[in-house]
């Protein structure tokens, strides 16, 4: 998708800790959509619910 770049003001509005790539928020749509369907659907259903793409090998590592 490529690089942004945040300010450590935007990082603590949206509650992005250091080294991370996605929020807190988002992390947590993931493993409750995961949590209910595949790994494959749940990447479908996250970007339809929120408009980030998340692959499905990341829905699987944040789960494990």
């Amino acid at each position: 998708m490529g690089v942004l770049s945040v300010t450590t003001q935007q990082a603590q509005h949206l509650a992005v800790s250091p080294y991370r790539q996605i929020s807190l928020h988002l992390e947590n749509c993931c493993l409750r959509i995961s949590a209910n369907v595949s790994y494959a659907q749940a990447a479908k259903d996250v970007a339809y619910l929120t408009g980030i793409q998340v692959p499905a090998k990341t829905q699987q590592r944040l789960v494990h």
